[in-house]
């Protein structure tokens, strides 16, 4: 029996050793670098609490903590680049308010803190009870706040915020709460971080994050890449009451949002065209493989000749967005053999259904194609898909009738969705019209032995 279960150990062991070492991305290996971040952390925490003993609660155990668990960056790859330093290395009091997109956040802060030298943070009360993570955060002065206990949670402010001035002493806040999945806009600010700094009538000094473009969760992918920490410059409370509070909440998180969208471009920007994006995790060269298997059915199989006028506007090497009317299925097949003769990188965008459509969709979705839910956050998946365009310097192709359309005469309403991207995203609209299926007849069920179709571009 022993021999058995050792024999499953072992393969099971080798298995998952293999899937961690292989160089393509997968579920192993990504969970694998977020268990040994938080294993290594624990361990660290689990040596090192006994030593903040002898001094509990002083903020000078954290910096040693910091110090502790920093080296496992180098595993990670990650270069954290932290600009205007010297606001944060002023010896004061003062709040820092930074976004939060992932448990790697704690990680950059780990980075820095000997630059900011004096300094705690303030976190959930949940994290307290994560030992020995939580017991080593405790006695290295992090500050835990019941958020559900109002009365308590202000409590704690109004001490924290004599620690600010008497110690001199910075306390580094998340206001956004909790981490924020969606790498286009920040969540709403809590007030508690600006209650703090109008109490004790200290600076607020803002601090952004660049996104964490080399990892995705969805897509199990994570790489190594580097992170610019921007330090903006402190804005003063003197004078402020708290009736100014949602102003000055207001006020902070703009400058932020616009230091985040400036970095973000900035990030994404200095990346290679082949670089394999958090926002579409899929090769969009892709296509080009398939698209020879459906020219050699369209043309060879189906014997439908295609026609390509005024095809020069599809050469350019420019973002764009392409809108062509629907009248079949039969569609995709011309559209490839335009994708691979005509256009270098095209991402193509459907209806979230179809990707429910095995093996369709799950093909499709490797191709590169995103998927947009019509009846939720359509509008947002559109600027979503259009900054993907921008950065990759490709072609969305879009059918804003949004269904097949039977009637050879009219096309259907258009959706807006296609030149909101297009507004969004300040790039140009390639309309594109297809001749009529003549040689099929959905009425009397007919499909001719051979058809000629003609593109237009205009």
């Amino acid at each position: 029996m022993w021999e058995k279960l050792f024999m499953i150990f072992a393969c099971a062991l080798t298995f998952l050793i293999r899937k961690i070492i292989q160089k393509e991305h997968n579920i192993y290996k990504f969970n694998f670098k977020f268990v040994l971040y938080y294993f290594y952390s624990s361990v660290c925490a689990f040596f090192v609490w006994p030593f903040f003993l002898f001094n509990p609660k002083s903020v000078h155990n954290a910096r040693f903590g910091a110090w502790l668990i920093r080296p496992i960056t180098t595993f990670f790859e990650i270069d954290w680049i932290l600009r205007n330093g010297e606001i944060l290395a002023e010896e004061r009091g003062a709040i820092i308010v930074s976004n939060h997109q992932s448990s790697f956040d704690i990680l950059g802060l780990f980075n820095i803190w000997h630059v900011v030298y004096k300094m705690t943070v303030v976190a959930k009360n949940e994290l307290f009870y994560i030992w020995p993570f939580g017991l080593s955060a405790y006695l290295a002065g992090v500050v835990f706040i019941k958020r559900s206990d109002a009365k308590g949670a202000y409590r704690h402010l109004d001490i924290i915020s004599n620690v600010l001035l008497k110690d001199k002493t910075k306390i580094w806040v998340f206001p956004e709460g909790t981490r924020n999945k969606d790498y286009n806009k920040m969540l709403p600010f809590k007030k508690g971080a600006f209650t703090m700094a109008v109490v004790a009538q200290v600076p607020i000094i803002p601090v952004v994050f660049s996104p964490y473009y080399f990892i995705n969760k969805e897509k199990h992918f994570f790489d190594k890449g580097h992170i610019i920490i921007q330090c903006l410059e402190p804005i003063s409370t003197k004078g402020l009451s708290l009736e100014d509070i949602p102003d000055l909440m207001d006020k902070v998180q703009q400058k932020m949002m616009v230091t985040y969208k400036e970095l973000s471009k900035e990030v994404l920007d200095s990346l290679p065209t082949n670089y394999t994006l958090t926002e579409n995790g899929r090769n969009l060269q892709n296509v080009k493989e398939l698209a020879g298997i459906y020219e050699y059915l369209g043309q060879r199989v189906l014997g439908i000749q295609l026609t390509v006028r005024n095809s020069k506007v599809l050469l350019e090497d420019k973002p764009a967005v392409i809108v062509v009317n629907h009248q079949s299925s039969l569609e995709i097949l011309l559209i490839f053999q335009i994708w691979r003769k005509l256009i270098r990188r095209i991402i193509g965008v459907s209806k979230s259904e179809l990707l429910y459509l095995f093996p369709y969709g799950q093909t499709n979705y490797l191709l590169g194609t995103m998927f947009v839910n019509r009846k939720k956050g359509g509008l947002d998946d559109m600027e979503r898909i259009g900054r993907e365009v921008v950065r990759e310097k490709a072609r969305a192709f879009m059918m804003p009738e949004g269904t097949r359309n039977h009637n050879k005469e009219t096309l259907l309403p258009f959706k807006r969705g296609a030149f909101h991207m297009a507004i969004k995203s300040q790039i140009p609209i390639i309309p594109i019209a297809i001749s009529p299926f003549y040689f099929i007849d959905y009425e009397k069920t007919s499909f001719g032995q051979r058809g000629l179709k003609e593109i237009t571009l205009l």
